[in-house]
């Protein structure tokens, strides 16, 4: 596990737990660069404390699951390859993410806002949902950009590459994402 406090980058590299457990995470914190990294066997690759975040060219994958997880309350693990708690300024370009049960990218703003977040580029399987963009009382996550992501058809709930909360629904910016088969991809809304 990396916890980051000032400004890291990281390259190259691979990281993963030699013992999995349900109290590692691959990268804990904010403002840091991850260039060609390879993050697995932890129960969440990525959980953003804060922004300044950039994450290019790397594969994050096979998330740990535990289905008697002491940090759920004995409940299964929620595993996500990215978790945001809060933040400005996040981007994640040209990643493959997949493996984990929970969503490959879940917005959570459990500490605070999320904003001017991008997702473009990337290749995105699994998940309950693959993104999940929950506003949880801080109101619309935007300005959010998801472009031309790739999503293969291995979702829990069948055809459900985007959900968000209406406000951020009706804000995000969102164009060229398709399933692996080519055809379009579409956000639904939490219902």
């Amino acid at each position: 596990m990396v916890q980051s406090g000032g400004s890291v980058t990281i390259e190259d590299s691979e990281l993963y737990a030699r013992i999995p457990s349900p109290y590692l995470r691959g990268i804990i914190g904010s403002d840091f660069t991850l260039t060609r990294v390879d993050i697995h066997t932890v129960t969440d690759q990525l959980m953003l404390t804060d922004g300044d975040v950039l994450v290019q060219d790397s594969w994050l994958h096979d998330n740990v699951r535990f289905e008697k997880d002491p940090n759920q309350g004995g409940a299964t693990t929620h595993d996500d390859n990215v978790q945001i708690s809060k933040g400005d300024n996040i981007k994640l370009l040209r990643n493959t993410f997949s493996g984990s049960s929970s969503a490959s990218l879940m917005v959570t703003q459990d500490q605070g806002a999320v904003s001017n977040l991008v997702l473009s580029g990337n290749h995105i399987s699994d998940g309950g949902c693959a993104v999940n963009l929950a506003e949880k009382g801080y109101g619309t996550i935007s300005p959010t950009t998801l472009t031309n992501n790739v999503f293969t058809r291995t979702q829990i709930h069948s055809g459900c590459a985007i959900i968000a909360d209406q406000g951020t629904l009706n804000a995000l910016t969102i164009s060229g994402n398709t399933w692996s088969d080519g055809t379009a991809v579409k956000a639904r809304p939490r219902s």
